[in-house]
């Protein structure tokens, strides 16, 4: 199962509770919110602009756009 289907099923489970009961529908979303993953552009990546930067450049062409991101992304210092 991928983290969006858990998301999907997440959702689309929390009618099953009590109405009564909104700690559910909050529990839902905490969850949900814990799946999604922190995407890193590379206009805020610490390996933007230097050569440890893992997008592989094969020409001038193919540099990375500040939009862009990868798995490989770290957070720079604010």
């Amino acid at each position: 199962m991928t983290k969006q289907e858990a998301i999907y099923k997440l959702r689309n489970t929390a009618w099953l509770a009590p109405q009564d009961d909104t700690s559910v529908g909050e529990a839902v979303e905490m969850a949900c919110e814990a799946l999604t993953v922190d995407i890193i552009r590379c206009k805020d990546c610490k390996w933007w602009g230097t050569s440890a930067c893992a997008l592989w450049i094969v020409n001038e062409t193919d540099c990375p756009q500040e939009n862009d991101f990868c798995s490989f992304g770290e957070r720079g210092e604010p």
